[in-house]
């Protein structure tokens, strides 16, 4: 391992949690197997006096073990044990934290203060994972429409096919020349509609997302003279703005299309 290597390993152990000695401790003794404070001290640009302090550390983490001898030998335990210790650190710590921020959020403005917020997210992960958690509360109707209908994303067709157990209606909107991937067709509940040929699309959207009669996602993609624009997504849940976009998104739909989603009187020519 060459040393930007080995530093990029410290600084992963770093984002784990341990401090840059303990860090450095512990990669001294994978690399060393067993060895004493001097020796860790010569190969971890950690001086000897701090190394003491870093293997009590890493001891308390359960991450290495201590001979009792003179002088004292220290021995990491095996990476896969690292892993789980490392792994049972930041759950912890992850838990602890997302407890606290539960407990500051009960205790802030009251929901009636944030109800009509509409928020705006950026990146294309992000807005398919904000799409994700959406289509996780409804009750009644997902429609979902994308100038890019692909089957990369597992985690939202898997979703998506979720609340068909719950006895949610899913609708795909299509654009005219836009083919269905196979794995569109396997959401047990999906009903798909196709613009008529004369439908003007836009070359600004991107994704569009409603979710019963009350929340929306609408996305866009500029056209900037940039390599790989960014998604840009403004979206609200719950609120009387979502509501009322929600009755524009849809009412620009052709009639046959709201017709199927029932947002239109039926067809007077079919009664």
């Amino acid at each position: 391992m060459n040393e930007t290597d080995h530093e990029k390993a410290v600084d992963a152990l770093k984002e784990l949690g341990l401090s840059t000695y303990e860090a450095r401790v512990f990669m001294a003794l994978v690399r060393l197997g067993s060895a004493t404070a001097s020796d860790v001290a010569d190969v971890s640009d950690v001086p000897r006096s701090q190394v003491y302090a870093a293997a009590q550390q890493l001891e308390d983490h359960g991450l290495i073990s201590r001979q009792r001898a003179s002088p004292q030998v220290f021995r990491p335990v095996s990476l896969d044990e690292a892993r789980a210790q490392l792994e049972h650190r930041f759950e912890s710590r992850r838990d602890t934290a997302f407890e606290f921020l539960e407990a500051v959020e009960r205790q802030s403005a009251p929901s009636s203060e944030r109800d009509e917020d509409v928020w705006s997210i950026t990146g294309e992960d992000a807005v398919t994972e904000r799409i994700i958690q959406l289509v996780k509360q409804a009750d009644e109707r997902v429609v979902y429409g994308s100038a890019a209908i692909g089957a990369s994303d597992v985690g939202l067709l898997r979703t998506l096919d979720s609340r068909c157990g719950a006895g949610v209606d899913v609708s795909l909107v299509r654009e005219p020349d836009q083919s269905l991937p196979t794995e569109w067709t396997e959401i047990s509940c999906l009903t798909d509609h196709q613009l008529p040929s004369e439908w003007q699309s836009n070359d600004y959207a991107e994704r569009m997302l409603v979710v019963d009669s009350d929340v929306f996602l609408f996305s866009i993609r500029p056209q900037i003279e940039a390599e790989g624009p960014e998604e840009i997504a403004i979206w609200s849940a719950r609120t009387t703005f979502a509501t009322a976009f929600v009755q524009l998104m849809i009412g620009g739909f052709p009639d046959s299309i709201r017709r199927a989603l029932g947002t239109e009187p039926p067809d007077p020519e079919s009664t």
